[in-house]
């Protein structure tokens, strides 16, 4: 899923070869001056991964045993039984499935609680990395 940023990793701190307060001076700029490049450059992706996420929706998944998300939103195809949904790493939010023909949600995998989502309707999840379990919203 496109749910996951890059790791925070700003670019070190460096201020101990300095020789005198000038060069102190223009070590500090220099830092701050790469550490707010680097901010905005990792905020504007952050937003940016932030608004695909809550937009972007996936290929049809048919219904399965186990089923592998890969966007926000997926149309579910066929009636089968799902009881697992594997979790891209790095994941937690929401997921909405969209049932095409009636498919059926159960417990025994990684789902809190049973659901039969009627054919037109839509379920929303919420994956606790906690717990490791998707949970239906009521």
């Amino acid at each position: 899923m496109s749910y996951q940023v890059a790791a925070y990793n700003p670019p070190p701190i460096a201020l101990s070869d300095a020789r005198d307060f000038r060069s102190f001076r223009d070590r500090v700029k220099s830092t701050f001056d790469a550490q707010n490049t680097y901010n905005q450059q990792f905020f504007q992706n952050l937003v940016q991964a932030t608004n695909n996420n809550a937009q972007n929706y996936g290929p049809n998944i048919a219904s399965a045993a186990t089923i592998r998300p890969t966007q926000f939103a997926h149309i579910v195809t066929g009636t089968a039984t799902i009881s697992t949904i594997v979790v891209p790493a790095g994941f937690n939010g929401l997921l909405a499935l969209i049932s095409q023909s009636g498919f059926v949600l159960a417990t025994g995998g990684n789902i809190s609680m049973a659901k039969s989502p009627a054919a037109g309707s839509a379920v929303l999840l919420v994956y606790m990395p906690v717990t490791q379990r998707w949970y239906p919203v009521a």
